[in-house]
């Protein structure tokens, strides 16, 4: 089996290259690249392969980016340290999504479910179910309980105008009361499973933002982006750099 691998971490994929080979000693790892123009350049022109091993972040960019500029058919392993990109992997032709570090039995279970796919991608319709299932889930008015004091208070999503965490307790901002409430919910839950990913955007990992309450967007230092909101809050929110060429592209979506 011909694999790829596309990783950023020298070290990382050292280690991936390792576990695979001690897995299955057939596996023949054809290429180690770390950025996404290299990667749209070797898969624009070669894609004699059986399976792709790939980091979401790359030394250039979102590995996302790759699949914009180049149609790939070949199943692809997410292997990350992020967990917020997985319905988003998904959309493409992944087939599993594994979090690192990562080991031995994780490798070996995904090349298991690769082995058992019959098609070298995903299926079209399944993936239109699974597309749709993720969206009837995320959309419609959803409402969520938030205490008040001693309160719980029910508050639809588009309410909604910004989830932030501090002391490691989430918080959201009312868009319309401007008032602040607690809400026994991860950002990693809320942004992966119960808000709408077209209308909720995470900028960096304690901030989420609602589109329809953003205001203005201006440059920030360091390649960064910061956001004013239609309502005033007292902190920064500013796009963290790796994630300001998917930010843009959900803006205006």
């Amino acid at each position: 089996m011909k694999v790829l691998i596309i990783e950023d971490e020298k070290l990382a994929a050292a280690r991936l290259k390792s576990i695979l080979e001690k897995i299955d000693q057939e596996i023949e790892v054809i290429g180690e690249i770390d950025t996404v123009r290299e990667s749209v350049d070797f898969l624009s022109k070669n894609q004699k392969i059986d399976l792709i091993f790939c980091d979401i972040h790359l030394a250039d960019g979102i590995s996302f980016e790759i699949f914009e500029q180049v149609e790939v058919t070949i199943p692809i392993i997410f292997v990350t340290a992020y967990d917020e990109y997985s319905i988003k992997a998904f959309k493409v032709n992944s087939i599993d999504y594994l979090l690192k570090p990562i080991n031995e039995k994780a490798v070996a279970e995904a090349l298991e479910k690769h082995q058992k796919i019959s098609k070298p991608a995903v299926d079209v319709e399944t993936l239109k179910n699974l597309e749709n299932l993720i969206s009837n889930s995320q959309r419609g008015e959803k409402r969520f309980l938030v205490k008040s004091g001693i309160k719980l208070v029910p508050k639809k999503e588009s309410d909604l105008a910004l989830i932030f965490v501090n002391n490691k307790i989430s918080h959201l901002i009312d868009g319309n009361n401007q008032k602040v409430y607690l809400i026994e919910k991860t950002l990693e839950e809320l942004i992966n499973i119960e808000l709408d990913p077209t209308l909720f955007f995470r900028i960096n990992r304690k901030q989420i933002v609602g589109k329809e309450f953003i205001e203005s967007i201006k440059p920030h230092y360091n390649q960064r982006l910061s956001l004013e909101l239609k309502i005033p809050v007292d902190q920064e929110l500013i796009v963290s750099r790796e994630k300001v060429n998917e930010f843009k592209k959900w803006f205006i979506s």
